[in-house]
């Protein structure tokens, strides 16, 4: 089913403001160039062990490009994930899809998606994986770049889709999947205004693997067809990291801070991780709380995004905190009473020091970031009320008792995080289910995976 007509004339429209976008966004970055190349179709990269040479420019047709010799094994899966926590998302789908014998060429929206395939498969990165800004959804540049990748198959994460990119898969035959799929009411809404769009994009999938069943529900009345939907748990419930050695050398150092009192007791310790303006205040006030129980009490601060990491030591400087900094290599005194985790790559190692894990994003309109990377580790967690992006997660966790969600006040933050903190018995207890329930839905990613080796196998 071919969009409406508005919507390729709009887009047509738009591109010249898109392109003028994206060089005032990116104008310091040195990706610029390679952004403004791949998200208009004019250059790419190398299809991964195909000729070391690249798409040239826009005058390089479909059949110019499948002259270029390529050996692909199983063939190349197009994934496209918006963003870095899409990404991460989809890990281990991905890491199946490679160990299956297929190469992968991932697309990302914004600048952090395409850094994080970088980091996710440097191993891989040329070999079996290559990745590019997203195409713009013109028809023109959505051939260009289907030419160049020759995908068996496309899947999409989550939410964003592109209807002339659909339209075109259907049109060449090329199986399309929304993998990991939701559509919370909010979006549902959205989507049902353009009611036209949307089941155009709906008829042009071939299937939706659907986390839930009321994102189903929503997908279905969008105009989806019962036999295109599948449930199945949701990918986040496998994209726990693993230990490495970079946290064994964590752990090690850990050993020699004075995380015990004089008399051997080990400090209380609660982590707040994953945090967003606003949120580090509301954190340091909770800890004056906790520290008003017990004076050894000792918080784990680790900012989201490292651009504030100097900002949050001021604040807790103001605040009359005696503060280490991870990035000065500072230790844990016994006199200290917060340790500011300023580093990237090391949340998996402070959730294992800590007894109790706040799970931020969740007390800002921010949607929660994955609480299953400290469930898996056996932490007590304690959530905000903005969940959205993992609904699903918070309520199933919540519901064994792993999980206490509460709202922005101090007090009741407080009172959350010291009915665990404060009572080793009940925080293994808790800790003990969430990892429990991490552990039987494991296997997530697994399903996902079968489901896409039988649309390639012809069997749904």
């Amino acid at each position: 089913m071919k969009p409406p007509i508005y919507y390729p004339i709009a887009i047509r429209l738009a591109m010249p403001i898109y392109r003028q976008m994206v060089k005032k966004k990116s104008r310091h970055l040195p990706t610029l160039d390679r952004e403004l190349n791949e998200r208009f179709g004019e250059h790419y990269q190398p299809v991964p062990n195909s000729s070391s040479q690249s798409i040239v420019d826009k005058v390089v047709d479909k059949s110019g490009s499948d002259a270029i010799n390529q050996d692909l094994s199983r063939g190349v899966i197009w994934c496209h994930a918006v963003s870095l926590g899409e990404l991460n998302t989809a890990y281990p789908l991905l890491k199946n899809l490679i160990n299956q014998g297929f190469k992968l060429w991932i697309t990302s929206t914004t600048q952090t998606g395409f850094n994080r395939v970088s980091q996710l498969f440097s191993d891989e990165m040329g070999v079996s994986v290559n990745h590019s800004f997203v195409p713009v959804d013109n028809l023109a540049v959505v051939q260009r770049f289907i030419s160049h990748v020759r995908p068996v198959m496309v899947i999409f994460i989550e939410t964003e889709l592109w209807a002339t990119m659909l339209h075109e898969l259907n049109q060449q035959g090329i199986p399309s999947v929304m993998v990991n799929a939701r559509l919370t009411q909010k979006s549902y809404e959205g989507y049902a205004r353009f009611s036209k769009l949307s089941r155009s994009m709906m008829m042009n999938l071939s299937t939706i693997i659907a986390q839930d069943e009321e994102s189903a529900k929503r997908f279905r009345q969008l105009g989806a067809s019962d036999d295109k939907v599948v449930v199945t748990d949701s990918l986040k419930w496998s994209s726990f990291g693993q230990f490495d050695d970079k946290h064994d050398k964590l752990a090690a150092e850990a050993n020699t801070w004075q995380l015990t009192d004089h008399e051997g007791r080990r400090r209380p310790i609660w982590i707040a991780a994953s945090t967003h303006e606003g949120e580090e205040r509301l954190a340091l006030q909770v800890h004056q709380k906790l520290m008003a129980i017990d004076a050894l009490a000792l918080l784990i601060l680790v900012p989201r995004h490292p651009e504030r990491f100097d900002e949050v030591a001021r604040l807790c400087d103001e605040m009359g905190f005696n503060t280490k900094r991870r990035s000065n290599n500072d230790i844990i005194h016994y006199d200290t009473q917060v340790y500011l985790a300023d580093s990237m790559g090391e949340l998996l190692g402070w959730y294992q020091v800590a007894d109790v894990a706040l799970v931020a994003g969740s007390f800002v309109d921010k949607g929660g970031h994955n609480p299953i990377e400290p469930a898996s580790l056996g932490k007590p967690l304690v959530m905000g009320r903005f969940t959205k992006n993992c609904e699903i997660l918070v309520q199933e966790l919540s519901s064994v008792g792993a999980l206490l969600q509460t709202d922005d006040s101090v007090d009741d933050i407080a009172k959350a995080i010291s009915e665990w903190l404060f009572d080793k018995g009940l925080a293994v207890k808790a800790g003990e289910a969430g990892r429990d329930l991490v552990m039987d839905k494991q296997h997530a990613a697994d399903k996902q995976t079968q489901v896409l080796l039988d649309i390639l196998a012809g069997v749904r």
